[in-house]
């Protein structure tokens, strides 16, 4: 497959995870275009398999961002393809969970906007990290008119077993993950907090709830 957009590997290195709109890899995938599917290569088996499907195997029509926790178990992605959303729903984007052992496919809705962001679409989430457990998905939603003015962004984390959004911090034009710790205490982001829209990076610690300012020199000085 060529034009890979996104790519993700289990802490062994065992399964590598990644999405393309090349989906001849997999009899059954998808043929549609500006569509990707989400495969994962297994290095110890030498095969790669469809995982942007539903629990009884029928492939999306959309889906992107894949992410695979630590112990190569979960897939958390991205997908705005109806039929594999709740009957009934319409395709705006989901957010998906994937049990690599028993097929099970979850899929939570995006949270909507509260204040300035209230009533505003959801535009997109960019999924950036999964606990080593599967448990925690955590990326940037943000929301923005239909006329593509100015939006807003957050981050966003979702529990797979409370089935519960946490919204960090407030809301801002520029916040983007970084990454999670595997035990998801920790998540680093960049945010534009300062007047010229400079970008930093930032560390949140959850049991806290505290946050550093990571990026400053010995004097204190932004990078």
């Amino acid at each position: 497959a060529n034009d890979v957009r996104s790519a993700a590997a289990s802490v062994d290195g065992c399964r590598i995870l990644f999405s393309t709109e090349t989906q001849v890899l997999v009899p059954g995938a998808p043929q549609s275009d500006d569509k990707d599917a989400v495969y994962i290569r297994g290095r110890d088996s030498n095969r790669t398999r469809l995982v942007s499907s539903d629990s009884a195997g029928v492939p999306g029509k959309g889906s992107y961002g894949g992410i695979i926790s630590g112990n190569g178990r979960y897939i958390s992605m991205v997908s705005d393809s109806s039929n594999l959303t709740p009957p009934g729903t319409d395709s705006n984007r989901w957010l998906l969970r994937k049990d690599l052992r028993t097929g099970r496919l979850e899929t939570a809705r995006m949270p909507d906007g509260t204040g300035p962001a209230a009533g505003l679409p959801v535009m997109g989430i960019d999924m950036r990290g999964i606990t080593a457990d599967g448990r925690l998905t955590i990326g940037s939603v943000w929301y923005q008119p239909a006329d593509h003015g100015p939006g807003y962004m957050r981050i966003a984390v979702y529990d797979w077993v409370t089935r519960r959004w946490t919204m960090l911090n407030s809301y801002g034009f520029y916040r983007v993950v970084s990454s999670i710790s595997a035990d998801g205490r920790y998540i680093a982001y960049v945010a534009a907090n300062s007047a010229d829209g400079s970008r930093e990076l930032y560390l949140l610690d959850r049991t806290t709830a505290t946050t550093r300012h990571i990026s400053r020199g010995p004097a204190g000085q932004g990078a």
